[in-house]
């Protein structure tokens, strides 16, 4: 028997999942978090670092393809949590820096933390 989902059902669900973050464990078993949760935790595992810079790559290796994501759409909780982590004063502004700047910052990057390193030169170049 085929299962037809309306576009409202469809909708309804993706309304009801929007602030979820889902994962597959890698015994295949999908896991559904609260964003905000999953952020909170996520800080509050690295809190116990004794240095600003530690307390950021954490943050960034733990949350790496979140603020990918965030940062394509130019917004996010994820993103937002890393630009007061980095002393920003407007994070919506600096979501929106993200998206403008996404090339440049992700392109080929192979380690997480070389983020923190990207973000602060081109920071420092485009303001």
């Amino acid at each position: 028997m085929k299962y037809f989902l309306s576009g409202a059902a469809v909708l309804g669900v993706a309304v009801l999942l929007g602030g979820c973050v889902t994962a597959t464990t890698t015994d295949g078993v999908e896991t559904t978090t609260d964003g905000v949760e999953a952020v909170t935790k996520s800080v509050s595992s690295i809190s116990h670092s004794t240095s600003g810079d530690e307390k950021k790559t954490a943050f960034v290796t733990d949350r790496f393809e979140a603020i990918r994501f965030e940062s394509a759409k130019g917004a996010g909780e994820n993103v937002e949590t890393l630009a007061a982590l980095l002393g920003e004063t407007d994070a919506k502004v600096f979501a929106r820096w993200m998206k403008a700047n996404y090339a440049p910052l992700f392109a080929d990057l192979k380690n997480p933390q070389e983020l923190l390193a990207r973000i602060q030169a081109h920071r420092n170049t485009s303001g």
